[in-house]
């Protein structure tokens, strides 16, 4: 494993935790699951990709709020993670869980209809 992926494993696992425990006050953001971290080449930018069950609105005033929360992640990442440097962190939805359902409902559709 390298470095890049330890330190995205332990971006990933912390900040759902921050997500969990400190910013369940903010009813903007709905409930949301943190799927995996992607860091750069000189692990200076995190896109944190997330999945959330909910309407379009939902999903808008979500990452809104998670927009205007990275100062605060990221300062949380500087308390209780020892990194050289920490990294900018970019909240992103993550549409390939919603993708991997579509295609789930697309395929139980053909073998119900070729069950008829």
């Amino acid at each position: 494993m390298s470095r890049k992926d330890r330190v995205e494993s332990l971006l990933k696992n912390e900040i759902a935790k921050i997500v969990q425990t400190k910013l369940t006050n903010n009813e903007k953001i709905g409930f949301i699951s943190i799927t995996r971290v992607e860091l750069n080449s000189d692990l200076s930018l995190a896109k944190v990709f997330y999945s959330q069950i909910g309407n379009e609105q939902a999903k808008q005033d979500t990452i809104k709020a998670l927009m205007k929360t990275t100062k605060f992640v990221k300062y949380e990442i500087g308390k209780n993670l020892r990194l050289k440097r920490i990294p900018n962190i970019r909240f992103l939805f993550d549409e390939n869980l919603e993708k991997s359902f579509e295609v789930i409902n697309t395929l139980n559709r053909l073998n119900e209809e070729q069950n008829n």
